[in-house]
């Protein structure tokens, strides 16, 4: 649509948005900038008025570049692909779902602005709450469920439906950057000279760094040319918003964030998705270890029921689960350099073992419950 009205109001303060949106049905008493997120801007509304029966709404713009990394360009057509995935997804997801999206109220293309639903003030990520020892048993198994029976029926809808994956092959920045920052960076994570990764130094053999340049190489080439097939593209517990009821339970799980949903490799989203959980297990093992793990397991579980593994799809799963690891545990804080060297060699052995592994491998790894159904 276009824009509400003309503007010079700076969309990236709290103060230009509530100029903004003065005038309009979203018009505030208050407006909050959000932290979450290193993509976007993102702010709380305080409504003057009630919208459909709520008082709070989010406000999220984008520019042409990330928030947090202006050196890196962004193309701003990213948002029009979220919001076609977040309108698609949502009528296509039971109303009453505990594992859903939020609801998009306006999108001002002009402006690089989407209005949408708020998880609540209270809300919080996956990962927030799993670090804050806030997750029991029984609450990470419901999660671990309904987050994996969700991933799966998403797969299946996306794949099944060819009008879904032929419109999104179309955001063939997503392709190039979710290849460019796990595959593209794999060797140069070693190169570097990242300073959790020095004295002593970790670094591939020689014969470990040409298998390394192989199976990146093919790997991201896979990523760029995946077809046939939708993704989220950044399925990861930081995306996944928890909202609270008036007891404090987990009420609903909210999937934030679809600016690189594509044709891609149901693995590699398993993966990225695992290799989080295992971050958890690793990094916060005495406040959530066994919670993160449960979580995991209960998550490939529910996923294997929906959709039929086959071992490509968990070797694919496995080998991204050891890149992510390799690639992003150095340069994100998670903790001091002698685990983050012990896991980046962790990863590095996934990697290199899971990527011809057979079944009975598979089935010792930390991804065993997607081989329930491989024969």
């Amino acid at each position: 649509m276009a824009s509400t009205k003309d503007t010079t109001f700076d969309l990236t303060t709290e103060a230009g948005v509530e100029g903004y949106l003065a005038g309009t049905p979203y018009a505030c008493s208050r407006v909050e900038a959000l932290s979450g997120g290193t993509g976007n801007f993102a702010f709380r509304l305080y409504l003057h008025q009630p919208h459909e029966g709520v008082n709070t709404l989010v406000l999220k713009h984008s520019r042409p570049y990330i928030k947090n990394l202006k050196s890196i360009a962004f193309d701003i057509k990213r948002q029009s692909f979220e919001v076609e995935a977040l309108r698609r997804v949502r009528e296509w997801s039971p109303a009453d779902a505990f594992v859903t999206v939020p609801t998009v109220y306006l999108y001002d293309d002009a402006e690089h602005v989407v209005i949408m639903s708020d998880c609540g003030a209270n809300s919080v990520t996956l990962k927030e709450f799993m670090q804050q020892g806030r997750c029991s048993p029984d609450v990470a198994h419901r999660i671990g469920k309904e987050v994996g029976d969700f991933l799966g029926r998403l797969h299946l809808w996306g794949k099944e439906n060819k009008e879904v994956h032929e419109f999104f092959d179309a955001n063939e920045q997503a392709k190039q950057l979710s290849s460019w920052v796990f595959y593209g960076r794999l060797l140069a994570t070693f190169d570097d000279k990242l300073e959790k990764l020095q004295d002593p130094e970790v670094k591939p053999s020689e014969t470990e760094r040409s298998a390394l340049e192989k199976i990146a190489e093919e790997s991201g080439d896979a990523m760029r040319k995946a077809t046939g097939t939708f993704v989220m593209g950044d399925f990861w517990p930081g995306n996944l918003v928890l909202s609270f009821d008036e007891a404090g339970n987990v009420s609903q799980v909210s999937v934030l964030d679809w600016e690189l949903c594509k044709p891609g490799i149901f693995g590699v989203e398993l993966g990225q998705f695992c290799a989080e959980l295992v971050l958890l297990m690793r990094f916060n093992t005495d406040v959530c270890g066994q919670d993160a793990k449960r979580l995991l397991e209960d998550f490939l579980t529910a996923y294997a029921g929906q959709v039929t593994p086959d071992l490509e799809m968990c070797r694919r799963a496995i080998v991204h689960l050891g890149t992510h690891l390799v690639t992003l545990t150095p340069r994100i804080e998670w903790g001091g350099k002698e685990k983050t060297q012990e896991v980046v060699k962790e990863g590095l052995g996934l990697i290199l073992d899971g990527y011809s592994a057979e079944k009975e491998w598979l089935e010792k790894s930390v991804i065993a419950p997607l081989l329930m159904s491989v024969t």
